[in-house]
């Protein structure tokens, strides 16, 4: 496996990257070891060293619960106590100083971040997002060195990588992968339930240790690039899905449009008393009409109810037309379908149609003798 391009990106140094940054913090903790080497010692030791990585608040912290130790075990009536005593108020401003260090560099750290997954989040694809991840990691986040590995045979091989151009870039990656613990920082970095890759950041070769600050900063950058991943990749399928269905779209637009340009053709109905009928419902419609003489013929009445049926009529109007009851009229109109051999109204209208059959004329009914009308 091979870096993507074969090449390692190279990145203009940051204000994160710049002696200046970390100074005032830097001097503190000169100042703290002044102290510390001179409080006075009671045979119990000196007061512990605190290594630079852990920060000037901890070595603070440490070196006030010294000097309470030895004035609650000492005399307080000794000069040393005195000294101790004094070694306390300053340690008070100090540890002041070192947590006010430690907030602004937290603040420009969690906006570092963020502003990097704010540009990762605009990636199109997945792989533009991982093209980019190390670079905006030393970019924005404040490491002079940064390599993404993938697993090639069970071995973590470098996959992209990006360094600050004050930095030595060919053997990066590897020295990255082959660094201890003090010196770089690494994590699986997941998408979900894939496995993403390996990531590894430190301050380059001739850098610091990395300390706990740089430690909470990486791993809220890993967290939200695992995020990331899966939004892209999410995105990056419906934006193909949406596609395939506009493919689609403009495909049946397509037809459609074929089928409204193509030239009509109009056919003619058969003048009345043609013979011209479907194939399949001709035989049984002529038998229906009295064409020949087997069962299949309609009676008078279910002539007359098709008569009506042809007009529009429902089963409840043709009951109530002739005086019949809707069941009665629903029954005389399922044996006229099946002895027309169609399935609906609409079949038996056109069938009739097509073979210009007339429904019989009926006679209009006959007025009672009571009747007034003579």
């Amino acid at each position: 496996m091979t870096l993507l391009d074969g090449r390692v990106a190279r990145i203009a140094p940051s204000p994160l990257h710049g002696p200046a940054y970390g100074r005032p913090e830097r001097e503190l903790h000169a100042r703290l070891e002044r102290l510390r080497e001179a409080l006075p010692d009671h045979g119990g030791g000196p007061a512990p060293a605190v290594p630079r990585a852990r920060g000037a608040a901890v070595l603070a912290e440490e070196l006030s619960a010294h000097c309470l130790e030895r004035l609650r075990t000492g005399d307080p009536g000794d000069r040393d106590a005195a000294t101790h005593r004094d070694a306390l108020v300053a340690l008070r401003a100090m540890a002041t100083e070192a947590f006010a260090f430690d907030r602004a560099r937290t603040a420009q750290r969690v906006t570092g971040c963020r502003i990097a997954l704010d540009v990762l989040r605009a990636a199109p694809t997945p792989h533009h997002l991982v093209e980019e991840l190390c670079a905006e990691l030393v970019r924005h986040v404040g490491f002079r060195r940064a390599t993404l590995a993938r697993r090639d045979d069970g071995d973590w091989e470098p996959w992209t990588a990006a360094v600050t151009d004050d930095c030595p870039g060919d053997d990066a990656p590897r020295e990255l992968l082959a660094a201890p613990p003090q010196r770089a920082i690494a994590r699986v970095v997941r998408a979900g339930d894939e496995e993403l890759g390996l990531l590894v950041v430190d301050h380059g070769p001739d850098g610091r240790d990395v300390d706990a600050l740089d430690r909470e900063a990486f791993d809220l950058f890993a967290a939200g690039v695992g995020a990331t991943f899966e939004r892209t990749a999410m995105l990056a399928r419906l934006r193909l899905q949406r596609d395939h269905v506009l493919e689609r779209l403009a495909a049946v637009d397509r037809d459609v449009g074929e089928l409204t340009s193509a030239p009509v053709e109009l056919t003619h109905l058969p003048e009345a008393g043609s013979a011209t009928v479907a194939p399949r419902v001709a035989p049984a419609l002529r038998n229906a009409l009295g064409e020949s003489d087997d069962d299949d013929r309609l009676t008078v009445r279910q002539a007359e109810i098709l008569g009506l049926v042809l007009h529009g009529h429902s089963n409840a109007s043709v009951a109530a037309e002739l005086g019949i009851t809707v069941g009665t009229a629903k029954s005389h109109v399922k044996r006229i379908l099946r002895k027309l051999g169609v399935i609906n109204r609409a079949q038996a209208i056109s069938a009739c149609i097509d073979a210009g059959w007339e429904p019989p004329r009926r006679e209009p009914p006959v007025a009672s003798s009571g009747s007034d009308d003579r």
